[in-house]
């Protein structure tokens, strides 16, 4: 153990303080402490010994140097990891969504021009234009004396022509509502949309920017401090003010942040029509909730207020997996508001991932499948199952109701998000409807065996 050293004026005592003023330095044991008139500055030795940086606040240097050490020493990391995280999910969930509209797009684009000359020649068809061009060619040719004749070709076209409408009904569920249904999903897969979601975005990706800047800012006060004419820092004082300066031009109001990790009622609020979907491709979200008349019936007469308060008529969405500890232990999934307007979209395991999901509201209510592209609406009345082949089952209360299930099990998901059912045609209209398929047509397999679920009530 090394022997401590005398003070120089009282050598029975060892120094124990030092003080730093100006360019000098005092030091001394405690008897010279207690003959000091101001003992402002004094550190004890064993102090700077166990923490060397007390001493940096009082060593003659320029206040800007050791202000910005302190900003330095305060920095938090984690405040600034939590904050660009945010910031970070924002950047990279525009850059997924500008690679999927444009690959959407551009892959869409061939193949609507392709369906729409086949819908154009398919119609023409069933409008019956060749037959109706060919009578007319018969009566072009007819010589005057064959009025008989003319007189049949006009009842032939005639009835041609008021049969046209009539055979379009009996096929409307068929192949001109085919035509309309692959139609309008090419137009959904041009994303006609995408600006508002790309603006809401960046009104996102602005905040983030914003909140980083200000808390920079904040920990890094030194940096914008005009007290540092001593030094040669004017150019650089210069650039870093300019900076902030532009930061600061693109604040905005609107601080919300985006989260869909958590499968909790805090889940933040997502505004329309800016939704967004894990599981399904936005052209195929999209075209869903234009089925499902959502601005038509919530929204149409609140565009306007809609610009001047992004805050309101926000829906929440929820994000479950198997693997959740919260559906380990068999809580229900699938009602966690009171809004009885919901969307829910299901993908699965099975081979494949069939993709399928579940509307309901007031005005409306629908199963889908996105692998197979069909809608299947809710039935008026109740159909005589059995010329199907299919024994009518009656909706009941399931003992264990925290499963989800529609209809008379048209759609069944158990809480554990892999056991269920689904007799798909029993009371959702299945046009195509095959006793043999319907119990595996929707997951691909018996089970739903779900990979992922997302649930939106608005």
């Amino acid at each position: 153990m090394s022997r401590a050293n005398s003070c120089k004026i009282h050598p029975k005592f060892t120094i124990e303080w030092i003080r730093f003023y100006n360019q000098n330095i005092e030091y001394g044991c405690i008897k010279c402490l207690n003959q000091l008139q101001n003992c402002v500055g004094i550190e004890y030795l064993k102090d700077i010994i166990d923490n060397p940086e007390i001493i940096i606040p009082k060593l003659p240097i320029d206040k800007w140097y050791i202000n910005f050490y302190q900003n330095l020493n305060n920095f938090s990391e984690t405040q600034l990891e939590s904050i660009y995280k945010q910031f970070e999910t924002s950047l990279i969930l525009l850059s997924n969504l500008l690679n999927q509209f444009i690959e959407n797009g551009r892959s869409n684009l061939q193949q609507f021009i392709k369906q729409s000359k086949e819908a154009k020649e398919q119609l023409k068809k069933e409008f019956k234009i060749n037959e109706i061009q060919a009578l007319i060619k018969q009566i072009e040719n007819l010589e005057n004396k064959n009025s008989d004749v003319q007189d049949q070709i006009k009842i032939e076209l005639i009835e041609t022509i008021q049969n046209i409408n009539l055979d379009l009904k009996k096929q409307q569920n068929s192949k001109i509502n085919n035509i309309l249904k692959e139609t309008q999903l090419g137009i959904n897969k041009f994303n006609l949309h995408c600006d508002k979601q790309i603006d809401y975005l960046l009104s996102i990706i602005k905040s983030g920017t914003t909140q980083l800047d200000q808390f920079l800012q904040q920990s890094f006060e030194a940096i914008k401090s005009n007290n540092v004419s001593t030094f040669s820092l004017t150019c650089q004082q210069s650039n870093i003010q300019n900076f902030n300066k532009q930061q600061r031009q693109r604040q905005i109001i609107d601080q919300k942040q985006m989260n869909y990790d958590q499968p909790k009622p805090e889940l933040p609020q997502i505004t329309y029509p800016y939704y967004f979907s894990h599981i399904l491709p936005q052209y195929y979200f999209n075209y869903i909730l234009n089925y499902a008349d959502i601005e038509k019936k919530l929204y149409q007469n609140q565009q306007q207020f809609f610009s001047q308060n992004l805050n309101t008529n926000q829906m929440i969405c929820y994000r479950f997996n198997p693997q959740q500890e919260f559906i380990v232990k068999g809580n229900c999934f699938w009602d966690f508001n009171n809004s009885k307007n919901r969307l829910m979209i299901f993908q699965s395991n099975n081979e494949g991932n069939p993709i399928f999901g579940y509307f309901s509201s007031s005005w409306k209510e629908f199963i889908f499948s996105f692998n197979h592209n069909e809608i299947y609406p809710k039935k008026e009345k109740k159909e005589d199952l059995q010329k199907n082949g299919l024994i009518y089952l009656e909706q009941n209360i399931l003992q264990n109701n925290k499963n989800f299930s529609v209809g008379s099990f048209d759609l069944q998901i158990n809480a554990n998000l892999i056991d269920g059912q689904s007799l798909l045609g029993c009371d959702f209209q299945w046009d195509n409807f095959d006793a043999q398929k319907c119990s595996n047509y929707l997951f691909g397999e018996v089970k739903p065996n779900i990979k992922e679920c997302e649930i939106f009530y608005f």
